[in-house]
């Protein structure tokens, strides 16, 4: 599947990048701020680069800011990241902070981690299903070996 994201080059900062993400969701930055929880003054200085020139450094955004944007546009925090030039969050960080009660991507996980819960039940069920017609075969069979 194509990222709705791809003909947005690699660009040189996370605020550059975030800015042409964030337009191309059709989110304005009051939108971004909301869906994300962060405040619009902090978004404009992520944006424009007040706060720094990228992920990583003393006051750059931070992880979680990174993955809590990034969710609230659509896309995974690396995608942000490497579209900026940036190195990924590694997955280990970015489980613990979408796991984070009060994280406005909690949403987003519930729903992910229910869906995997309905979607293993299922399994479970066609799997248990098939072993129930297996046992069935398999004494059928020690049946006819008897005879």
């Amino acid at each position: 599947m194509r990222s709705p994201y791809a003909g947005i080059a690699k660009i040189s900062s996370i605020g550059a990048c975030l800015a042409r993400m964030r337009e191309a969701a059709g989110l304005n930055q009051s939108e971004l701020a909301l869906k994300s929880g962060i405040s619009k003054s902090y978004l404009g200085q992520i944006e424009s680069e007040a706060v720094t020139r990228g992920y990583a450094s003393p006051k750059s955004p931070s992880a979680a800011v990174c993955m809590r944007l990034a969710g609230a546009i659509g896309v995974h925090p690396n995608e942000l990241l490497l579209r900026a030039g940036r190195s990924p969050i590694d997955a280990t960080v970015i489980n613990s902070e979408l796991l984070v009660p009060g994280n406005p991507s909690q949403d987003v996980a519930d729903a992910q981690i229910e869906a995997s819960i309905s979607n293993l039940t299922a399994l479970r069920k066609a799997v248990s299903d098939q072993l129930d017609l297996l046992d069935a075969s398999i004494a059928n069979l020690e049946n006819i070996r008897k005879k």
